[in-house]
């Protein structure tokens, strides 16, 4: 998924300031099942955590 830096911006001034960390070309934000790190690609702000959640959760459990 990829987003505008405008629109990226928008979505994490909703946020707590405690759960986003923002570097020059990547933004990480926190969350309780993980951390979703958008990647400056281009004009726009790009993540692959809603494919990382979903091989997670598709992943079955392994019994220790």
């Amino acid at each position: 998924m990829c987003l505008s830096p405008e629109h990226l911006f928008a979505f994490i001034s909703l946020l707590s300031p405690d759960l986003v960390s923002v570097d020059f070309d990547r933004v990480t934000v926190r969350a309780a099942i993980g951390e979703a790190v958008w990647v400056a690609e281009g004009d726009k702000f790009c993540t692959d955590a809603k494919k990382i959640d979903a091989a997670a959760r598709l992943t079955p459990a392994t019994r220790s």
